[in-house]
């Protein structure tokens, strides 16, 4: 259900509160405009009447010195989350009054990228759910979770060593309005090309003369994920040919190795195994879910639950190469799961 916002002179432009949520997430002007559907100059020409200086300032924003939103502009997306679930419960009410079925409530989740994550809404559908995903680096789904603009939010962490869990999850610990779980364990590790040129079994390999790699972006948990084993083993980045190039899913990354435009990558098994190709196993990690109990009502969150615990779920999870299920599907405090 859409919020339209109306100022002295006129309706706001649809796409601004979309821009202005991505701006929040990215705090660039170039992504934010990426994720909204617009051109640089769209967006930058959009947000104009909009900018700083202004007594109706919502965004401050320079070139080349990023984009933030204003007091008010943070206060305006705060107010459009809660008018539209407010008018989303109040025409549900109303239709159940009239006899007739209330749609699903739609609920936005920030995202790292997953294979399974992907197929989720349809599952979570089937039970009254209906999840709206964007797929995200896990930094960014955690920020946008914190700060209140998504309901829900999917970020990994490692299995081994506690000190890293509780980092990933510093934003969120403490937080009695935020709960956690384990969706599943997965592998990650070298997404290898078939019949290479050269014959990469470790992560040591990837340094050697000749082999072209592709890495994901910045800011993802896999990124971090890597990062930590080169540092681990005494591996320069600078020592890797491709280690700056950079795809945003595991399935991008796959490709780029199927297409033979790199003989490497770093991703989940599922991923290789989606595309014919070699993995050579490195780490294991928790796939985890956070949300927002004052967004989601408890009739969501059974749902999510009842979902995740369904036989057609577990089923889709123990028959994908590299995934495990936990043996226990239940939220919990962050810095627990």
């Amino acid at each position: 259900m859409a919020v339209h916002w109306q100022g002295e002179d006129g309706v706001a432009e649809p796409r601004l509160i979309a821009l202005l949520a991505s701006i929040a997430t990215h705090g660039s002007l170039a992504p934010a405009a990426r994720d909204a559907g617009l051109s640089y100059r769209h967006a930058w020409s959009l947000l104009q009447p909009w900018a700083h200086p202004g007594p109706r300032a919502l965004v401050s924003l320079r070139r080349g010195e990023g984009a933030t939103l204003t007091a008010p502009g943070q206060a305006l997306l705060a107010r459009h989350a809660a008018l539209t679930r407010h008018l989303a419960a109040s025409a549900a009410a109303w239709l159940e009054e009239q006899g007739e079925p209330a749609p699903l409530a739609q609920y936005a989740c920030a995202a790292s990228h997953d294979l399974l994550l992907e197929r989720l809404p349809a599952y979570a559908r089937s039970h009254g759910l209906d999840l709206d995903i964007a797929f995200r680096g896990s930094d960014e789904a955690i920020a946008a979770l914190a700060a209140g603009r998504v309901a829900l939010a999917g970020f990994h962490v490692p299995v081994e060593g506690a000190s890293a869990r509780r980092e990933a999850m510093a934003a969120l610990t403490g937080r009695d309005d935020i709960a956690v779980l384990r969706m599943f364990r997965r592998m990650q590790g070298l997404i290898v090309a078939r019949h290479g040129k050269r014959r990469i079994a470790r992560l040591a390999d990837l340094a050697q003369r000749g082999v072209r790699f592709v890495n994901r972006q910045r800011g993802s948990g896999t990124r971090r994920l890597f990062d930590t084993l080169l540092a681990a083993e005494r591996i320069a980045p600078s020592r890797i040919d491709g280690y700056a190039r950079e795809e945003f899913t595991h399935a991008a990354v796959a490709a780029t190795v199927a297409a033979g435009d790199a003989d490497a990558g770093f991703g989940i098994a599922a991923a290789a195994d989606r595309f014919a190709l070699d993995f050579v196993p490195v780490a294991q990690e928790w796939y985890c879910l956070a949300l927002r109990r004052d967004q989601l009502d408890e009739r969501a969150e059974h749902a999510l639950v009842t979902t995740l615990r369904g036989a057609a779920w577990r089923k889709l999870v123990t028959e994908t190469p590299g995934y495990t299920l936990p043996s226990r599907i239940a939220f919990t405090k962050p810095g627990v799961a």
